[in-house]
C-alpha cells in the first residue's frame, strides 16, 4: 500500500487571509507611513522657504534640495522593486526609515546649503522613494477584493499628515530654528521603522516571491529580472501612461515647491503658507477616499476617472493668475491642488493590474515612478530660477 501523499494546494488558491485579520493592521501601518510622507513631500515648499532665510542663497540654488527630494522619491521605485523581489515590501519600507532618519537628522547639522541638498535631496529622498513603493506594494498584497478602497484610505494619510503637521511643524520651526525643525522631522520620520515591522509579508506576497523563482528556488539572476523589466518596458500603454505623469510632475512638483514662497511674497506670513498646506491636505483625505469608493464600482472606468482628475487640475492651473491675487483665491487653489492631484493615484495599482497583470505590478509601478521623478526635477529647477525670482522683485 502505497503511503498517503500530502494534498498540494497552489498558494494562489488560498488566500482567505486577505481583506481581514492582520491585513488590516497593515492597513493601518500603511496609513501613519504615509501621513509621514505625505508631511514631507508636501512640506517641500516649507523646507523651501526656511533653507532661503536660513542660507540666503538664491531661489535657482535652493531650490535643487525639495526638487531632489521630491524627485529622488520616484527614482528609488526601481531599487525598492528589487529590494521586494528579493526580500520583501518590509525589508524596502525599514530601509527607507534608516535612510530619511539619517538624512533629516544629518541636515540639522550641515553648515552649508551644499550639504543639506546631499543630505536632505539625496539621501532622505531615495529613502522615501524606496519606501513608498514599498508601501504601496504592500496594501495590495493584502487586499483582493476590497483593494482599491484599502489603497485610498491608505493614500488618504498623506492628506491627514499633511494637514496636521504642516502648521504644527512651522510653529516648531519658529521656536526652535533651522536645527530644531530638522531634528524633529527625523524624530518623526524614524516611525517609519516601526510601520514597517507591522508590514510582515502577506500568503499572496509570499506566492508572488515563490512565482518569480526557478524550480529549484534559485534567486532571480541578473537577466531574469531585465527580462522582466524588459517586458514591462515594451508596453506600449505602460509607457504612455508613464509619460503622462511625468507631464503632470512637470507642474505639479513645482506648485508645491514654490506655493508657499509665493504666498510669502504677496504679504502673507509663513503660517498662512503652512495653512494652505494643510488645506490641500484635507481636501486631499477627502478626494482619496471618494475616488476609491466611485473605482470600486464596474461602471466607472480607472483610466477615465484619472485623467478627469487631472484634466480638472490642469484648467485650474491656467486659471491661477486670475484668481490668485488674495488669501481666498489661494486657499481655493491649495484646496483644488490637493482633492484633484490626489484622487487619481487612488487608482494607479487597478490600471497597472488591468495593463500588465499582478505579477509585474512593482515593476511597472517603479518604471512610472521613474518618469515621476524626472518631471519632477525639471518643473521646481527651471521655474526656481525664473518664476519665484521675478515674483520677488515684483517683475
Amino acid at each position: 500500500m502505497r503511503p498517503a501523499q500530502p494534498e498540494v494546494t497552489s498558494p494562489l488558491t488560498n488566500m482567505d487571509e486577505l481583506d481581514r485579520g492582520w491585513s488590516w493592521v497593515v492597513l493601518a501601518a500603511s496609513f501613519g507611513y504615509f501621513m509621514i510622507f505625505g508631511m514631507l513631500l508636501y512640506g517641500v515648499g516649507i523646507v523651501h522657504v526656511t533653507l532661503l532665510e536660513e542660507y540666503d542663497k538664491p531661489s535657482s540654488a535652493t531650490a535643487w534640495a525639495g526638487s531632489l527630494y521630491a524627485s529622488l522619491v520616484s527614482l528609488g521605485g526601481p531599487l525598492s522593486s528589487l529590494i521586494i523581489d528579493r526580500w520583501s515590501c518590509r525589508t524596502a519600507m525599514f530601509i527607507d526609515g534608516v535612510l530619511t532618519t539619517v538624512g533629516l537628522l544629518s541636515s540639522a547639522f550641515s553648515p552649508s546649503l551644499y550639504l543639506v541638498i546631499f543630505t536632505y535631496g539625496i539621501l532622505a529622498g531615495f529613502g522615501g522613494g524606496i519606501g513608498y513603493t514599498a508601501t504601496m506594494m504592500v496594501v495590495g498584497f493584502n487586499f483582493r477584493r476590497w483593494r482599491n478602497t484599502a489603497l485610498g484610505v491608505a493614500i488618504s494619510g498623506v492628506g491627514v499628515g499633511t494637514c496636521i503637521f504642516s502648521p504644527i511643524l512651522e510653529l516648531m520651526c519658529g521656536l526652535y530654528g533651522r536645527r530644531g525643525y530638522f531634528i524633529m522631522l527625523a524624530g518623526i520620520s524614524l516611525h517609519k521603522c516601526l510601520f514597517a515591522v507591522l508590514c510582515r509579508p502577506s500568503r499572496l506576497e509570499r506566492a508572488r516571491q515563490r512565482s518569480l523563482k526557478t524550480n529549484d528556488e534559485a534567486p532571480l539572476s541578473k537577466s531574469q529580472i531585465m527580462k522582466l523589466y524588459a517586458n514591462v518596458y515594451a508596453n506600449k500603454l505602460i509607457i504612455c501612461f508613464s509619460l503622462s505623469l511625468m507631464l503632470f510632475s512637470v507642474g505639479t512638483y513645482m506648485i508645491f515647491l514654490h506655493l508657499p514662497a509665493v504666498a510669502v511674497s504677496k504679504g502673507h506670513s509663513r503660517m498662512t503658507a503652512a495653512l494652505l498646506l494643510s488645506a490641500c491636505g484635507a481636501s486631499t483625505i477627502l478626494a482619496r477616499i471618494m475616488t476609491t469608493f466611485v473605482s470600486e464600482k464596474k461602471s466607472v472606468d480607472g483610466i477615465v476617472l484619472y485623467s478627469g482628475s487631472f484634466g480638472s487640475l490642469a484648467l485650474a492651473t491656467f486659471l491661477f493668475p486670475i484668481y490668485s491675487r488674495t488669501l481666498v483665491g489661494l486657499v481655493i487653489f491649495s484646496a483644488i491642488l490637493g482633492a484633484y492631484f490626489g484622487g487619481c493615484y487612488a487608482v494607479m495599482n487597478s490600471i497597472n493590474i488591468h495593463l500588465v497583470s499582478l505579477k509585474f505590478l512593482n515593476i511597472a509601478t517603479g518604471v512610472e515612478l521613474v518618469f515621476t521623478a524626472i518631471g519632477t526635477a525639471i518643473g521646481p529647477i527651471v521655474t526656481g530660477k525664473y518664476q519665484y525670482d521675478l515674483e520677488c522683485n515684483g517683475d
